[in-house]
C-alpha cells in the first residue's frame, strides 16, 4: 500500500475550474469519477459508467462513495462502500494511490483494478471533494498469470526447452536443458546460443529465416543425430528441434527433446 502523505489539492469554486477538470477527467482513457466532502458522487466519466456495469444516480445516498454495483478485497472478501479507498481519501485527508480492489458487476463478474484516491481543498485546506481514477489491471493481471503458468510447465517439463533472441542469445534455460547439456541456466543465458548449445544441436535455420517462418505462422522443424553434452559424451539418438517465433516481444523458442533411452533422460 501506498499511503501517501496529504497533498493540497486546491479547489476554488469562485474560479469555476470544475468544469475544466470535469473535462480533463472525460478525455482519460480509464475510469474517473468525483464525490463531495459527504462521499455523493458528482460526476463519473463513461469509462467509470463502463467498468462499473452501470450509471449511479449523481448525488444519491444510496451511492456514496462509489458507484460499483459491490467492492471486494483482493483476497475475495467484500468491503462496505464506506470502507473504500475513496471513502478512505476523505474520512483520513489523505491520497491512497495504486491501491487494489475487486469491482463486482451487476452480473456477477468482477473487474480488479487499482483505485488513486486523492482529497481536494479549498483554498483554506478544507476537504470539499475527491476525485478518484480507476485503472483496470484485469487483462495484466490474467497474463501475469498465464505467464507464470507457462514458466511453471516449462520448468517441469522432461524437455530441454530454450527461447532465445532473434540474434541467437539465450534468455531462457529450463532444468532438462541443464540435465541434457550440462550448462546451469546461469552459465548459458545471455550467451549466444551457438556457444552453449553443443555439436549438432545448434540450429541450422538463420534467425532471419526463423523470423519470417515465425511471422507467417510456421514453425521450423529439423531433426539432428548424435547430439553431444558439455562434457563431449553423446547422449539419445536423435534430437528434436522446433523453433518459433513469438510475435510481440520477436524471440525464438527452441524446444529440444532426447528421444534417447530412458537412462539419458
Amino acid at each position: 500500500m501506498s499511503h501517501a502523505a496529504p497533498r493540497k489539492s486546491r479547489f476554488y469554486p469562485g474560479r469555476r475550474p470544475s468544469e475544466q477538470f470535469r473535462q480533463l477527467l472525460e478525455t482519460l482513457p480509464v475510469a474517473a469519477y468525483t464525490c463531495d466532502a459527504d462521499g455523493l458522487i458528482t460526476y463519473f466519466n463513461c469509462q467509470a459508467a463502463a467498468l462499473w456495469g452501470r450509471e449511479p444516480k449523481l448525488n444519491d445516498p444510496a451511492d456514496r462513495f462509489c458507484g460499483s454495483f459491490a467492492l471486494f478485497s483482493s483476497d475475495g472478501s467484500p468491503i462496505e462502500h464506506e470502507r473504500c479507498w475513496m471513502a478512505l481519501a476523505l474520512q483520513n485527508d489523505r491520497a491512497y494511490n495504486r491501491e487494489e480492489i475487486l469491482v463486482g458487476l451487476p452480473d456477477g463478474s468482477r473487474r480488479t483494478v487499482l483505485a488513486h484516491a486523492n482529497p481536494i481543498h479549498d483554498a483554506e485546506g478544507r476537504i470539499v471533494a475527491a476525485v478518484n481514477v480507476l485503472v483496470d489491471i484485469g487483462d495484466r493481471r490474467r497474463a501475469e498469470e498465464a505467464q507464470a503458468l507457462l514458466a511453471a510447465i516449462v520448468e517441469s517439463s522432461h524437455d530441454a526447452i530454450v527461447s532465445r533472441t532473434l540474434d541467437g542469445r539465450v534468455l531462457t534455460w529450463n532444468s532438462a536443458a541443464t540435465h541434457l547439456f550440462g550448462s546451469t541456466a546461469s552459465e548459458t543465458i545471455g550467451r549466444p546460443s551457438t556457444e552453449v548449445l553443443p555439436g549438432a544441436s545448434r540450429p541450422r535455420a538463420s534467425s532471419a529465416c526463423a523470423a519470417r517462418e515465425g511471422r507467417a505462422g510456421r514453425a521450423l522443424r529439423g531433426r539432428v543425430r548424435g547430439a553431444q553434452r558439455r562434457a563431449g559424451n553423446d547422449f539419445g539418438r536423435e534430437l528434436t528441434d522446433l523453433r518459433s517465433v513469438r510475435p510481440r516481444d520477436g524471440c525464438i523458442d527452441d524446444r529440444a527433446r532426447c528421444l534417447g533411452a530412458e537412462g539419458d533422460r
